[in-house]
């Protein structure tokens, strides 16, 4: 099994290589999808695991494309961290940040 870390390697490696276009991304939204049902049913959406795994989730479904199912994903993670760290948390603060970013990508992709 790919372990977080191991997957964000893998993507940055590739990003410097200029090997970015043969990442599996396809699996990788399989595997992180099927992860953060598996962590939400152990321990729970409000636990920081699931949390977590669910920004690699919002992570794939955004670089395979799916750009609304991502940037609903990411609006629940925001709401969750907000309920369980609050506002000013340094997590919340990047998911929100990131979220932001993303209604603007998605606000282009409507426009064009």
């Amino acid at each position: 099994e790919v372990t977080i870390m191991e997957s964000l390697i893998r993507e940055v490696v590739a990003k410097l290589s200029g090997t970015e276009a043969e990442l599996d991304t396809a699996e990788d939204l399989v595997h992180w999808r099927e992860r953060y049902n598996v962590d939400i049913e152990l321990v729970g959406e409000n636990h920081p695991v699931a949390l977590n795994c669910g920004i690699l989730l919002f992570r794939a479904l955004h670089r395979e494309g799916n750009q609304i199912e991502a940037e609903r994903l990411l609006s629940k993670l925001v709401d969750t961290s907000r309920r369980i760290h609050g506002v000013e948390h340094n997590v919340t603060k990047e998911y929100s940040a990131l979220l932001q970013k993303t209604k603007g990508r998605l606000v282009d992709l409507i426009a064009a």
